[in-house]
């Protein structure tokens, strides 16, 4: 078969193990979503100046733009280089990670869980967002940062 008839899955990119952590308890999770409040304020965590800084302040290096093409971003994840896309899945935004994609979509690493299920199960991980759905809920207009460690 051809390679373009295999999804391409990212799942090894590991985001939050791309981050070096500055402590071990909490959660890393934990800690990033401290990191946003203690700097930025209480729902800072969906804000992308936020989201910026937090990434620089442990050692990643960040290109943020408001405007990417279905084929950079492809591009992008065969390069193993982590995106974070800001999405209008929840009524106040939230980012989502994306793992790979296919014809049929986007393989996403959703924190909610998978919107198109109403978020009825909370396992997030390998959620797949059929291309329609995407380009309704995030588009290529979203604000999407790409990830790359120093």
């Amino acid at each position: 078969m051809a390679d373009a008839e295999y999804p391409h899955d990212r799942r090894d990119l590991g985001l939050l193990t791309q981050i070096p952590t500055k402590n071990r308890c909490p959660p890393i999770e934990t800690e990033l979503l401290q990191w946003c409040f203690d700097h930025y304020g209480l729902g800072a965590q969906v804000d992308r100046t936020c989201l910026e800084a937090l990434l620089q302040a442990y050692g990643c290096q960040v290109e943020s733009r408001s405007t990417w093409t279905a084929a950079e971003l492809r591009s992008r994840l065969n390069q193993f280089v982590p995106l974070l896309a800001r999405s209008r899945l929840t009524p106040g935004y939230h980012y989502v990670a994306l793992q790979g994609y296919g014809p049929w979509g986007w393989i996403v690493y959703d924190p909610w869980g998978n919107a198109t299920t109403g978020y009825r199960c909370l396992d997030g991980d390998r959620v797949i967002y059929p291309l329609d759905y995407w380009q309704e809920m995030v588009g290529e207009a979203g604000a999407i940062v790409a990830v790359a460690r120093r």
